[in-house]
């Protein structure tokens, strides 16, 4: 049946006459649609100029679509990155959480608990046998977080432990480094230790934690 076609591209109209016998030259160029391709064979002068419109076209489409893949490349490309990214943070945080003090993590602590003959402690504070002052240990003297190479200046010194034992507790005052304690070990005051224990057991098994 003879008729025309008329169909877009992205950028340009293309305009398709034919009849029943052949293309005709109202509408250059002289393109067939696919549904018309099987008229291609039934004239040799539409051939030539029907391939070289079909290339114009395959090449629009092309400049056409590359904006838009460039553009999903980009978005692909961030997403890649981003997704990079989240995993090294991940990564470094896993391995400073890992790599943080015992006392960071954990939160109640299981040791001996003594008492010594209190005077200037490491914190550069000067106590009494009768004050709530305790001494942790070098261990975790030495790795609280902040501390540096000057001792009195450790971030620890003024905080607060509350001890337990044997349903009484106490809570001291921390000033002093205790070089003889095992890491989760406090040396009281003998007026702090006296709210624990008889000074005569000397060692008791204690349950602590920062207050």
């Amino acid at each position: 049946m003879p008729g025309d076609r008329t169909f877009w591209t992205q950028k340009r109209l293309f305009r398709v006459s034919f009849d029943a016998e052949c293309i005709t030259d109202r509408s250059p160029p002289r393109v067939l649609s696919p549904w018309d391709f099987g008229f291609a064979g039934a004239c040799d002068r539409v051939a030539r100029p029907f391939w070289a419109a079909m290339g114009a076209f395959l090449r629009e489409r092309q400049s056409c679509r590359m904006p838009q893949v460039r553009y999903k490349y980009a978005r692909v490309c961030s997403m890649v990155a981003l997704t990079r990214l989240v995993a090294l943070v991940s990564v470094f945080t896993a391995g400073s959480v890992m790599a943080a003090p015992a006392h960071l993590v954990r939160r109640s602590f299981s040791g001996d608990g003594t008492f010594y003959a209190p005077g200037l402690g490491s914190c550069g504070i000067s106590n009494t046998a009768s004050d709530f002052i305790v001494a942790i240990s070098h261990d975790m003297f030495d790795t609280f977080p902040g501390a540096g190479p000057n001792p009195n200046t450790n971030p620890v010194c003024g905080k607060k432990v509350t001890a337990s034992f044997q349903g009484k507790s106490v809570t001291a005052t921390v000033v002093d480094r205790c070089a003889g304690c095992n890491t989760n070990d406090l040396d009281f005051s003998p007026a702090a230790f006296d709210q624990l224990a008889d000074p005569s057991l000397g060692r008791i098994a204690i349950t602590w934690d920062f207050a």
